[in-house]
């Protein structure tokens, strides 16, 4: 479990230093390049299913919200795909906020950007929540396990509701 981590020689956190996950998989980008094994083809395929796990893990580490996704997927929380159940009064809020992007969409720029603050501050208050569970989760791992990971679950579900809202106010699709 969390095997990403030991890949790097890392202890599993949601709150890593980013930097230095960058700075070894640079490391490990240059001593597993596989022009440098052009000579031995064994050593070659090798250094290419190196070279392939440390750009997945590396892709999967680098940011935070990468990491808990990761976390929620290792404790069988996550599912890409499958419907998550947020809580009635956060959806609630939720069908207003809608109401009123689609107000903004069609209204003049004022409106969509007073939306826009509305739903960034939205975001950073979900953000924060979120850093609050990691950090809490990084000081107990030994408490870690399916039923701990239930409020950082949800959390994280809030953000990415939002973030998606903001790809519609800003007509992105891939929302």
């Amino acid at each position: 479990m969390l095997d990403k981590f030991a890949f790097y020689g890392l202890q599993p956190a949601l709150l890593i230093d980013e930097a230095a996950l960058r700075l070894k998989y640079l490391e490990f980008q240059r001593l597993w390049h596989p022009d440098f094994f052009a000579s031995n083809p064994i050593a070659q395929l090798d250094a290419v299913a190196k070279t392939a796990k440390n750009n997945e893990d590396y892709k999967t580490l680098q940011n935070f919200h990468n990491r808990v996704q990761y976390f929620l997927q290792e404790y069988g929380l996550w599912n890409e795909g499958e419907k998550h159940t947020l809580p009635q009064d956060f959806l609630m809020e939720m069908l207003d906020l809608n109401d009123e992007i689609d107000l903004a969409k069609t209204g003049n720029s004022e409106q969509k950007e007073k939306v826009r603050v509305l739903l960034t501050e939205s975001m950073k208050s979900i953000e924060n929540h979120l850093i609050q569970h990691a950090q809490l989760a990084d000081s107990e791992p030994s408490h870690w396990s399916k039923d701990y990971f239930g409020p950082l679950r949800q959390t994280y579900e809030k953000l990415r509701y939002l973030t998606r809202l903001k790809g519609n106010l800003d007509g992105n699709s891939e929302y």
